[in-house]
């Protein structure tokens, strides 16, 4: 950024291309609504970008060894501190580095994992679920599928993050391009005003309030089954004949914390626990198999339609939500939510 602003005047076209290009990149790719490969490299479709960033650096740096030798090492000696700092959260995997499932706004660390002053960079609307085939026997593609989601963008700690970054960002490059010049006095009544305002909002930023992500709702429909015959967006089991799985998922990684699924149905069977409902873990084991756990399990009664299974999550764990029928009367399975109540 130091560069481009340098040298906006001496290569006016050739910034304005820049910009133009990274805008378009950044934004085509930061609102693009599935990840498509999951696991590679998060960021991939932008590099286009790393080429121009070089070339500008590098046009900076002559600018500020012809002006001010002696401040070079300094400044490449604190880009490489930054580089060193930010690749500490990738060893202690506190760093997403790969593209993960997005519904957790939590589940975005940043570069300084809880530190990160603007977490609101991974926080575009949408959800990802997959389905694991080898939970429901004959069922499941595997494929992942794209559901619009209902994420809510910002609140007091994502605006404050988003006024940090923005303000060191520009005091950074006031201070760069004031090395650069010549004779170069910079305004540091300016620069210290910069940095103190952006001081204030890391602070406000830090001591603010997690954003924790909206509920979000999975019709019957949409998930899979094992029994019964979809009605609508409702999936429907009726008599003994019809025991099993009638719903399954959503197939989410979670992070730590304490978690609430809700499921809408309507049952007709007096029999005691003639429906079940479900919160099971899935850990991929040895041999590409998959283990389950039950994180909590009660009967549906017939006289609600409304059940809530709360749960908790102790690390990254894939959650899925199911309703089991082994009774003779009928079920009718509406849709599941999930929320997250409360983090760590």
């Amino acid at each position: 950024m130091a560069g481009v602003w340098a040298w906006r005047r001496r290569v006016p076209l050739a910034v304005v291309a820049t910009l133009v290009m990274a805008a378009l990149i950044v934004y085509g790719n930061g609102t693009e609504p599935g990840s498509q490969t999951g696991g590679s490299f998060a960021g991939r479709y932008e590099w286009p970008l790393v080429p121009l960033a070089l070339a500008f650096c590098a046009l900076y740096l002559l600018d500020l060894w012809r002006v001010r030798r002696s401040a070079v090492p300094l400044v490449v000696g604190i880009a490489a501190v930054l580089s060193v700092v930010e690749a500490v959260p990738v060893l202690l995997n506190e760093h997403l580095y790969y593209s993960q499932v997005p519904w957790d706004l939590l589940s975005y660390r940043g570069w300084w994992g809880g530190l990160d002053p603007s977490p609101i960079l991974g926080y575009l609307p949408g959800a990802e679920i997959s389905n694991i085939p080898a939970l429901t026997p004959g069922g499941g593609s595997g494929i992942p599928t794209f559901l619009p989601g209902n994420i809510p963008w910002g609140n007091a700690r994502d605006v404050w993050g988003l006024a940090c970054v923005v303000l060191f960002a520009v005091a950074a490059v006031h201070y760069l391009v004031g090395l650069a010049r010549r004779p170069g006095r910079l305004r540091l009544r300016l620069l210290g005003g910069l940095v103190a305002a952006g001081s204030v909002c890391l602070v406000l930023s830090l001591t603010s309030p997690v954003q924790l992500p909206a509920k979000v709702t999975f019709v019957a429909s949409s998930l899979e089954t094992q029994v019964g015959s979809v009605q609508g967006t409702d999936v429907v089991a009726q008599g003994s004949a019809q025991d099993g799985t009638v719903a399954l998922g959503p197939f989410w990684e979670l992070l730590p914390g304490r978690y609430e699924a809700v499921i809408n149905y309507a049952l007709q069977d007096d029999a005691p626990g003639a429906a079940i409902g479900q919160v099971v873990s899935v850990r991929r084991t040895a041999h590409h198999k998959e283990d389950v756990d039950v994180l909590q399990s009660s009967p549906l009664s017939a006289a609600r339609t409304v059940s809530l299974h709360p749960f908790a999550v102790h690390g990254r764990e894939v959650v899925a939500v199911r309703v089991q029928f082994k009774g003779t009367g009928m079920i009718r399975v509406v849709s599941f939510s999930l929320a997250k109540v409360a983090s760590g």
